[in-house]
């Protein structure tokens, strides 16, 4: 009996087994984790969630501190346990961001079973591109991150307004940018669209979230949190190696002149405030709004 199942399941109990080693490691990591158990009790105790954090610890907006109070209170006995919490709520929306994307891209079911005709984790349809992502996957596991939250909420807003649950999926996408802002870039791409409901629902869902803490914090420290929250925002954290976003590598590339895939100890890096770079970053997003407007000039299709 044993023997058959063994045999039958060896993809999901390895599966599961290198989630539960890999969880091991991890769960002994603050990360980023830490500083939502900082604000979380902060929140707590009335201090304030932005000047009482420390310098640069918290730039996130108001709305995701009170997101932080339950993780506080789950750490209040033991780190571990809010840590432990976490990582399998991370590990589950993993597999919920595979599952939604087995349907989008295969129009196939994901199951952990790996019965006839399902896909699997670890099949190569979804395994390879997985791998090829694994950077970015990894990093939101070793630092505690909230990454895999937003896009889990971003795709399956998506998915769900694909399949014409207009209104559920402006909910998940507005709450994914009520977490963090580039989330709410979909809003104009949907009105652009024409999809108004959908639209509509992501943007009340942005707005409602987002000044909820007001019932929380009342609207004099609310709009002291915004401005903190802002100064932190544009204060910034460099351009070194950690951060991947498109200015900081044409930063890199042409501000200091780092030679890409050749560069040593590149983290810590200022700014350089080089023009070029700007321009840079203005000529790719142009690009890739016209792209964009090109491609999707027509209205939806069913199955498309």
């Amino acid at each position: 009996m044993v023997r058959h199942v063994l045999r039958r399941h060896w993809r999901t109990i390895g599966l599961v087994v290198a989630m539960l080693v890999a969880g091991a490691s991890w769960i002994r990591r603050a990360g980023d984790f830490a500083g939502y158990v900082t604000v979380g009790r902060l929140v707590l105790t009335g201090g304030h969630i932005y000047a009482d954090a420390g310098p640069g610890l918290n730039t996130w907006p108001p709305f995701f501190s009170l997101l932080c109070v339950p993780l506080a209170l789950l750490a209040a006995p033991t780190p571990y346990l809010a840590r432990g919490c976490w990582i399998l709520l991370n590990f589950a929306l993993l597999l919920l961001v595979l599952r939604i994307l087995a349907r989008l891209v295969y129009r196939r079911d994901m199951s952990l079973l790996a019965t006839s005709g399902d896909l699997h984790p670890t099949s190569p349809e979804l395994l390879v591109p997985l791998i090829l992502s694994s950077r970015y996957v990894l990093g939101n596991f070793e630092h505690q991150q909230v990454n895999i939250l937003t896009f889990a909420l971003a795709l399956g807003g998506l998915y769900l307004h694909s399949n014409r649950r207009e209104l559920l999926g402006g909910v998940c996408l507005g709450a994914a940018a009520s977490l963090k802002v580039m989330a709410v870039l979909f809003i104009p791409y949907l009105v652009y669209r024409r999809q108004w409901r959908t639209a509509l629902s992501a943007a009340a869902t942005t707005a409602a979230l987002s000044l909820s803490p007001i019932l929380v914090f009342g609207p004099t420290r609310y709009w002291d949190y915004v401005s903190a929250w802002r100064a932190a925002v544009e204060e910034g954290w460099g351009v070194g190696k950690m951060n991947q976003s498109v200015y900081a590598m044409l930063d890199r590339w042409i501000g200091h002149g780092m030679v890409p895939f050749s560069a040593t100890g590149a983290d810590g890096i200022p700014a350089s405030g080089d023009p070029r770079v700007v321009v840079g970053v203005a000529i790719l997003a142009t690009i890739v709004a016209l792209l964009g407007l090109v491609t999707f000039r027509d209205g939806p299709r069913r199955g498309s």
